[in-house]
C-alpha cells in the first residue's frame, strides 16, 4: 500500500472528484454525523466541522490509498475500509469527520478519503512531517495486514540511504505519488512543481521524435543547503514504471494530443471563416480548408503510433543518475525541452494552416487542455449579418 495526502481549502471539489459516477465510485465508510445523501450534503457536513476552527487555512484533506493488484482478491470493500480507518487513526484523523470512497476505474484497488483537518473538538489536526509519518504508517499496515510489497526498490531500507541514493528515492516517490491523482500533463506538471520537481522531454532533432523523459529536482527546494545544483534523473532510471511510454498510457501521447488539438483549432478557424465569407468564397471553402486528416496525413500517422520507444532511450545506460547534460553529450542530436516548448514544436507543422482566414499561427501556441481556452473567442468581431449574399 502507498499513499498520497493533498491539502485544500474547499471540500466540494474534492468530494465531487472522489464521488464521480464515471469512476465507478462507491462510499464504503464514513464517520458518524456525515450526511451521505448527496455530494453537496457530504461537503456541507465537512465544511460545518471545519468552521469550528476558522484559523485553519487548509481544512480539507484528500488522502489516496493505493494497493497492489496482487491484493485485489482479498480487498473487499469492508477490508479496504478497515485498513483506511486504521490509517486515519494512526495519522490522527480518527476523531474527525471523513468519508471513504472506493474507485473501480483502475487495475489496482484504491480508495479516496476526504477528511476534515479540524477534529470534533475544534482542534487542528497536526500535519507536521505528515509525508514521512504516512510512509511509515503504510509500511506498518503492510506488515499488519499482510499486503504485497513490490521487490527491489520498495524493499530498500530508505531511512538508511544517504546522498544521491536518498535523493533518487525522494524523486521516485514524489513522481509516483503525483501520477496517482492526475489525468493530464498540465496537472502532472503543476503537482510536481509544488514539490520542487519539473520534467523535460528528450527530443531527437534528427528524427523529430520524443526519445524519453527526465525529472529535475530544484536544489533550493530539497533540504537545507544539501545540494549546490539541480539534479535530474531519467524516468527509466528512477523506475521502469516511470518510462515515458508508461506515463503516456495514463496521461496521453503528446503527438496524439497535439494532432487532436490542431484539428479542433483548424475546424474552429474554418467555422469562423465560413461565418464571415462571401457567397463566392463559401463555394470554394473546401479548397481553402481541405480535409484536415488528408492535409496532415503524416502527422495523423505519427499520432496513431502507440509510442515510439526511441533508439536513444533503448541505449540509455542502466546508471540511475543520468543527467540531462550527460544525455546531451552522449548524443549531440538529443536536447531537453519543457512541456510548453514541446507543445510549440509539435504544433509547428500545423501552424501555417491554422489561424484567422487560414493563415498565421496565433492559435497554435500549445496543446492539450490549454488549447480549449482558445475556443472561447469573442465572436462579436465577426461581421454582423452573417454570410454576404
Amino acid at each position: 500500500m502507498i499513499n498520497k495526502i493533498i491539502q485544500g481549502t474547499k471540500f466540494a471539489g474534492m468530494v465531487n472528484y472522489a464521488i464521480d459516477a464515471k469512476k465507478n465510485a462507491r462510499i464504503i465508510g464514513h464517520s458518524p454525523g456525515v450526511n451521505t445523501s448527496s455530494n453537496a450534503a457530504i461537503a456541507d457536513s465537512l465544511e460545518m466541522q471545519a468552521s469550528m476552527n476558522p484559523r485553519v487555512g487548509k481544512p480539507a484533506a484528500h488522502i489516496i490509498l493505493s494497493f497492489s493488484p496482487r491484493d485485489a482478491l482479498k480487498m473487499t470493500d469492508g477490508y479496504m475500509a478497515t485498513i483506511a480507518r486504521h490509517f486515519l487513526s494512526s495519522m490522527g484523523y480518527a476523531d474527525t469527520q471523513y468519508v471513504i470512497v472506493r474507485h473501480y476505474d483502475k487495475e489496482h484497488p484504491h480508495c479516496h478519503v476526504i477528511a476534515s483537518r479540524v477534529d470534533n473538538r475544534g482542534c487542528r489536526i497536526n500535519d507536521a512531517n505528515e509525508r514521512l509519518r504516512a510512509m511509515k504508517t503504510c509500511q506498518e499496515l503492510n506488515r499488519i495486514y499482510g499486503l504485497y510489497v513490490a521487490p527491489k526498490k520498495e524493499r530498500v531500507k530508505e531511512a538508511r540511504l544517504r546522498g544521491m541514493d536518498a535523493i533518487r528515492y525522494h524523486v521516485m516517490h514524489a513522481v509516483k505519488e503525483s501520477l496517482q491523482g492526475v489525468d493530464t500533463w498540465k496537472d502532472f506538471a503543476d503537482d510536481l512543481a509544488r514539490m520542487g520537481i519539473s520534467f523535460r522531454f528528450r527530443w531527437d532533432k534528427e528524427s523529430g521524435s520524443i526519445e524519453g523523459l527526465s525529472f529535475v529536482l530544484d536544489h533550493e527546494r530539497y533540504g537545507s543547503g544539501t545540494l549546490r545544483h539541480d539534479v535530474s534523473f531519467t524516468g527509466k532510471g528512477l523506475d521502469p514504471t516511470l518510462r515515458l511510454s508508461e506515463i503516456c498510457r495514463k496521461l496521453g501521447y503528446p503527438a496524439t494530443i497535439a494532432h487532436e488539438s490542431a484539428r479542433d483549432l483548424y475546424l474552429q478557424t474554418r467555422e469562423e471563416y465560413q461565418r464571415s465569407c462571401t457567397m463566392q468564397e463559401f463555394y470554394h471553402i473546401d479548397e481553402k480548408f481541405p480535409d484536415f486528416d488528408s492535409l496532415f496525413s503524416e502527422q495523423a500517422a505519427e499520432a496513431e503510433k502507440p509510442y515510439p520507444d526511441g533508439q536513444s532511450q533503448s541505449k540509455d545506460s542502466s546508471a540511475l543518475a543520468d543527467t540531462l547534460e550527460e544525455v546531451a553529450e552522449s548524443a549531440n542530436v538529443i536536447v531537453s525541452v519543457p512541456m510548453d516548448v514541446l507543445g510549440a514544436m509539435l504544433m509547428q507543422p500545423y501552424a501555417s494552416h491554422i489561424g484567422t482566414g487560414g493563415g498565421g499561427s496565433q492559435n497554435a501556441t500549445g496543446w492539450g487542455d490549454e488549447d480549449k481556452k482558445k475556443k472561447r473567442k469573442d465572436h462579436q468581431s465577426i461581421r454582423k449579418g452573417g454570410m454576404k449574399r
